[in-house]
């Protein structure tokens, strides 16, 4: 059996494009071959802010192992996040508050003075790991020769890994070695020794 088969020419083809797009039909949407939707300066003023709050948070989690890929994760997903925050804060004044408010720490004094106190504390906390672990202590009861005993201390195996601490030693290492302490020191009259 034969079927007969009609087939189209090409000037057919363009006969009955010129049909569809008469007048009548839409034009068509060419949004697709335009660039991206421009973004106000102030959005790009506040994707820069975040930036510079996440290359703060990736120069801190790429110094150490535990904390590295964390840092890669930084690097993955940060450009979006950057731009789709300050997208955020443009249409938003409540966020361009709160990126205001950590970004801009010598406006905001008390932000200033944690940002400088919180990882001191925490230096200090994991310098003395080993006297805050949980032990038995005793407090001696005034005028009498009984003591009270009780379970005291601290576990905080978590601040070996707290970005931007060191272990004990190396930070003794690493401040007690440096010449210029060392010269300051001995203008002070303090004998330095070097660390090993």
């Amino acid at each position: 059996m034969s079927a007969d088969v009609e087939y189209t020419t090409f000037s057919d083809a363009g006969d009955a494009a010129e049909e569809l797009l008469s007048d009548s039909a839409p034009k068509p949407d060419t949004s697709m071959l335009e660039e991206g939707k421009k973004r106000s300066k102030r959005a790009e003023r506040y994707e820069d802010k975040v930036k510079e709050f996440v290359q703060a948070g990736f120069a801190i989690t790429v110094r150490k192992p535990e904390t590295r890929a964390d840092a890669a994760a930084l690097v993955m997903y940060g450009p979006a996040l950057c731009e789709k925050w300050g997208d955020l804060a443009d249409a938003d004044p409540r966020v361009r508050k709160g990126i205001d408010y950590l970004t801009e720490g010598t406006q905001n004094p008390y932000l200033a003075v944690a940002a400088t106190t919180i990882p001191f504390i925490i230096q200090l906390l994991r310098n003395h790991e080993q006297d805050l672990e949980v032990k038995q202590r005793g407090l001696r009861i005034p005028f009498t020769q009984k003591r009270f005993g009780f379970k005291f201390g601290l576990k905080m195996k978590f601040l070996s890994a707290v970005p931007g601490t060191s272990k004990p030693e190396f930070l003794e290492q690493h401040v007690f070695n440096d010449p210029d302490v060392i010269e300051k020191l001995e203008k002070l009259g303090i004998k330095a020794q070097r660390v090993s």
